[in-house]
């Protein structure tokens, strides 16, 4: 089902991310398996996902590198690896997992207005 192939040609090192400069346009230091580090001309860095999905090729964001350290960004891209081994999108599980957030926070509106709490915003049931 991955059209990627399964070894890693260069694995990236913390010296390395350590060392990338800001450079006049945007360029990647690749970790291999389709995760790679995107460098901004402003000198900010993203980790982003490459991988295929239904025949389309996809990115996700896994966030920044200030945020995120290479060995974070490395499992959640096995994640995004694994529910794509399973037939998901990581997208789709991403939007899945936020609109079940979306509704639990709207069945926790729906109870408040019901009790008449202070605060609570009505919501048509």
């Amino acid at each position: 089902m991955l059209s990627q192939p399964e070894e890693r040609t260069h694995v990236l090192r913390s010296f390395e991310i350590d060392n990338a400069r800001a450079r006049e346009k945007p360029y990647k230091l690749s970790d291999g398996l389709g995760l790679h580090l995107l460098v901004q001309p402003s000198g900010s860095r993203f980790w982003r996902l490459r991988y295929y999905f239904a025949g389309k090729q996809n990115m996700l964001s896994l966030g920044s590198f200030a945020e995120v350290s290479l060995a974070t960004a490395r499992e959640k891209r096995d994640a995004a690896r694994k529910l794509l081994a399973e037939g998901k999108g990581p997208l789709t599980a991403a939007h899945d997992a936020l609109e079940s957030l979306r509704y639990a926070q709207c069945a926790l509106m729906k109870v408040s207005v019901v009790r008449g709490e202070k605060g609570a915003l009505p919501v048509a049931v």
